[in-house]
C-alpha cells in the first residue's frame, strides 16, 4: 500500500457492476449518483423518498458498503436499520451480499500512502471508499 494505484476506478465505473441492486433501490427511492472519480474509490449515491436522504456508498475494492443519513446540518453514519427507507436498504445490501461495515471497522487506522498525506496513515475509510476524506459524519 505504498503507492496505490487507483486506475482501476474507471474500469470499475464502466463494469456497473451493481446494476441490479441500482434497479431495485430505484423501485423505492429516487437515485442519484454523486461518484466523483478523483478521488472516491466507491459507487456513491443519493437515495431519496419522501422527507429522507440516505446516502449510500459500495467500494471499488471489495464487497463493502455503507449508509449515511443526511440531516440538516451533518451526516449521520447508520449501523442498523432505523426506519423504513433504511430497512429496505439494508435488506438490499444483504441480498447482492454487500457487507455494511460498522463505525469501528470504519475508523481502523491503516499504514497507507494517500495522494496529500505524506505520514503514510489512513483510516480503513479512505482506503475503501473515498482517498481524500476524512471520515464524513465526524
Amino acid at each position: 500500500m505504498e503507492n496505490p494505484n487507483y486506475a482501476f476506478v474507471g474500469k470499475a465505473m464502466k463494469k456497473q457492476e451493481y446494476a441490479r441492486l441500482l434497479e431495485q433501490l430505484r423501485e423505492s427511492f429516487e437515485v442519484s449518483e454523486t461518484t466523483d472519480e478523483n478521488h472516491d474509490v466507491a459507487f456513491c449515491y443519493a437515495l431519496k423518498r419522501n422527507s429522507e436522504t440516505l446516502g449510500l456508498q459500495i467500494s471499488m475494492i471489495g464487497p463493502f458498503s455503507l449508509i449515511l443519513r443526511a440531516r440538516e446540518d451533518h451526516l449521520e453514519f447508520l449501523v442498523a436499520p432505523d426506519s423504513n427507507d433504511a430497512k429496505t436498504v439494508f435488506a438490499l445490501l444483504k441480498e447482492h451480499r454487500l457487507m455494511v461495515l460498522s463505525d469501528d471497522e470504519i475508523r481502523h487506522p491503516i499504514r497507507m500512502n494517500m495522494f496529500d498525506d505524506a505520514d503514510g496513515q489512513a483510516t480503513l475509510y479512505q482506503a475503501l471508499f473515498d482517498s481524500k476524506s476524512r471520515l464524513p459524519w465526524y
